[in-house]
């Protein structure tokens, strides 16, 4: 590159050799100091760019073959800008450490502790079961593949869940059952049961809040004489009170009689168990329950009325 003299251009000789010396020859713009420092501000606000977007927005994680991890964080202030200094170090940090190493959201996790069998290995009668009910429902519970880990006791899980849920005879319907199950459960703090039987409430019932009130507190939630003398007694059996006849008045005079009592007690007593086996488990509920029965979606309803008799 051909720099003119300053004596070529009627300028008097100066020591100045900087910026201003080029800008008064013309050639700053073809000069080395231009170039580096246009390519030392385009790296600083690519770095400024790339760090905010580490710590506020989505950053692209590249490993070592090319697999892509998407890292998102959110943050609602995230107008502010931090100083540069120190901040790559944390970049580097972050990103070799902790984007490469978290999953993908749309990975498959298992729904507990205990591995799920192929269908291929579990019997035939398990098999058909599960895929009607899925069928019909447009997704699988996680509690019948938990089960079928098992299938001697998903059948007998099923067999008296069937019992008590799906007679025919008696005065509860399946908004009261669903209701109880709800109560008892969050009682016993189990998520899975708590969310799943929500929802089924929600569908029966249609009352998109009721359950969401009695899992918070039954005694304040909007609930009928009738449903809070049902709810007292189930919980009474669920913490294991002495059951007095005071307490089979208190149904007797909301219209309940002692068969009715039976079927409360054993829908508490049935899902204590199951709250048990959920929490050992470490059962996860599915997406799907969490918003269902809160829109117009009522098909979900018969997600287990397909287990009877087929177990």
């Amino acid at each position: 590159m051909q720099i003119v003299k300053p004596h070529q251009r009627g300028l008097k000789k100066t020591k100045f050799k900087s910026f201003f010396f080029l800008k008064c020859t013309g050639n700053y713009l073809n000069s080395p100091f231009h170039l580096a420092s246009t390519y030392l501000r385009k790296l600083q606000r690519s770095i400024i760019k790339t760090c905010e977007k580490q710590l506020f927005g989505e950053v692209n994680c590249f490993q070592n073959q090319g697999e892509q991890t998407l890292l998102t964080r959110r943050h609602k202030n995230s107008s502010s800008r931090f100083v540069l200094s120190g901040l790559w170090s944390r970049f580097q940090v972050a990103t070799t450490n902790e984007a490469c190493t978290k999953e993908p959201e749309n990975s498959t996790k298992p729904p507990g502790r205990y591995p799920v069998p192929y269908k291929k290995d579990l019997p035939f009668d398990i098999v058909e079961l599960m895929e009607e009910v899925e069928q019909k429902t447009g997704f699988l519970p996680n509690v019948f593949k938990e089960l079928s880990h098992r299938p001697e006791e998903f059948r007998a899980f099923f067999a008296y869940y069937n019992a008590i849920i799906n007679k025919k005879t008696g005065r509860l319907s399946k908004a009261d059952k669903e209701l109880i199950i709800v109560a008892t459960s969050a009682a016993n703090r189990c998520s899975y049961c708590v969310v799943a039987h929500s929802a089924l409430h929600r569908v029966y019932s249609q009352n998109p809040v009721l359950a969401d009130q009695v899992i918070v507190n039954w005694k304040q939630a909007d609930l009928s004489d009738r449903e809070k003398a049902m709810l007292e007694f189930a919980l009474a059996v669920c913490r294991a009170d002495d059951i007095t006849e005071g307490h089979f008045e208190k149904l007797e005079a909301q219209g309940f009689d002692r068969e009715d009592a039976w079927d409360i007690a054993a829908i508490s007593a049935f899902f204590a168990m199951s709250n048990r086996i959920a929490h050992f488990t470490n059962l996860v509920p599915n997406r799907e329950f969490y918003s269902m029965g809160r829109t117009s979606d009522s098909s979900a309803g018969d997600m287990v009325s397909g287990t009877s008799k087929k177990v």
